[in-house]
């Protein structure tokens, strides 16, 4: 067996898993598992990106909640938004807007804390990225407050700054919002 580069694999640590089984009548028998780390290809594998869907509301809005329920049917009927499903249970989302009405920007990117640093956030960018081409759009834009991490994310996988916002008003005062973009080809 021929060993994989380093950056093949995704370090996602061992975990436990148990599962019940009925065996010759209604006998349960519980198998415990042990996973070992996955490699990128085992990871494409068990993971699945769709279209949000109307039954994924509960999943959504327990990450969510900054979207009005009517926008999330917005979001279903205009397929602008996405479910990151992990051995068909959903681990993650995405939503975009269209800025200007001309230029898809990311507004929300939200993976399941417990399954973050496994490269679910990149294949879901990239997901995003490869159906925003072929829907014909060359750029893409993303923001994210100053004081939030994922800034340096977005920039490992490609994201330029290119702008920034300040609310003063009383009651919406935030730290600065900096939005980054990339261009598709």
């Amino acid at each position: 067996m021929h060993a994989m580069p380093e950056t093949d694999k995704i370090d996602v640590g061992f975990r436990f898993f148990y599962c019940k089984m009925k065996i010759l009548l209604p006998i349960e028998v519980t198998f415990f598992l042990l996973r070992r780390d996955l490699t990128i290809n085992e990871v494409n594998i068990l993971t699945n990106i769709r279209y949000v869907q109307t039954e994924d509301e509960a999943f959504w809005f327990r990450f969510d909640r900054h979207l009005p329920k009517q926008e999330f049917e917005h979001k279903v009927q205009m397929k602008q938004g996405y479910v990151l499903l992990e051995e068909n249970r959903p681990i993650g989302l995405l939503r975009y807007n269209l800025f200007w009405d001309q230029i898809p920007f990311c507004t929300l990117l939200y993976i399941d804390p417990k399954e973050q640093k496994k490269g679910y956030g990149k294949k879901l960018m990239e997901h995003w990225q490869e159906d925003m081409k072929k829907q014909g759009y060359g750029l893409l834009l993303i923001s994210t407050q100053v004081d939030e991490q994922a800034q340096h994310f977005y920039r490992k996988i490609g994201y330029q700054d290119c702008g920034s916002l300040i609310l003063y008003a009383p009651g919406f005062q935030q730290p600065m919002e900096m939005f980054m973009s990339k261009v598709i080809e």
